[in-house]
């Protein structure tokens, strides 16, 4: 793994700020989701890149709609994995609203007590579960990269077979993806607020060439079937 590249290879592209520079205005757009899976496509086709070993490792945006249907794969995975947490969540806000409802008195009273330790549970729950699958989706995206193939991304199987093979990369760049979209981030506020959404972009194509490296390492140290 090579992190110094994944942190400078956007600056060596003669066309850097503009194509950041679009990325950046589809950030604005994040917010409705709209902008993001754009954003998504365009990481996972630099991850592609990194996996074919290009030379210019950089898109630009003249395949957008491509990029578009590359993201709505991803963010598909990452919606129906994620349905776990989203269910739970749903479940104890609604059960939270009905004991607003409810009159006082000793069945609302246990109802309280049983409904806090629950939303515990879910919240432990929330967090176990958001680690091991913030780890997998690093699989599942390169598998994404690789070959486009929604089925073979979203069968959590594959991802498993990939962290299982090389587990400290694909961990390890889960984290400095991670804590360098924070810190990207954080630096935009500083900036006024302006710098959020070139940070949100520097970051997505930083977390697409990291992926993509895991992917090759990986390949090199093979995959089980």
């Amino acid at each position: 793994m090579n992190y110094g590249d994944a942190f400078s290879f956007v600056f060596q592209d003669n066309d850097w700020l503009k194509k950041l520079g679009i990325a950046a205005a589809l950030g604005l757009l994040a917010f409705i989701v709209v902008g993001y899976i754009p954003l998504m496509g365009w990481s996972l086709e630099i991850a592609r890149r990194v996996i074919n070993g290009e030379d210019e490792v950089l898109p630009d945006w003249s395949n957008f709609g491509a990029y578009f249907m590359e993201g709505l794969k991803a963010f598909g995975v990452y919606l129906i994995w994620g349905a776990p947490i989203w269910i739970l969540s749903l479940l104890t806000s609604g059960l939270g609203t009905a004991l607003g409802l409810m009159s006082d008195g000793g069945t609302g009273e246990a109802f309280a007590v049983g409904l806090s330790i629950a939303s515990v549970c879910v919240s432990l729950f929330s967090v176990v579960y958001g680690l091991v699958m913030a780890i997998l989706l690093v699989g599942a995206f390169g598998i994404l990269a690789a070959n486009g193939s929604f089925g073979e991304a979203l069968n959590p199987a594959n991802a498993f077979k990939r962290v299982k093979a090389n587990f400290g990369d694909h961990i390890l760049a889960m984290i400095v993806a991670s804590i360098s979209m924070s810190l990207a981030t954080a630096l935009g506020i500083i900036l006024c607020g302006i710098g959020i959404v070139i940070g949100m972009a520097y970051g997505v194509a930083l977390m697409g060439h990291l992926f993509g490296q895991v992917y090759r390492q990986t390949e090199l140290k093979g995959v089980p079937a």
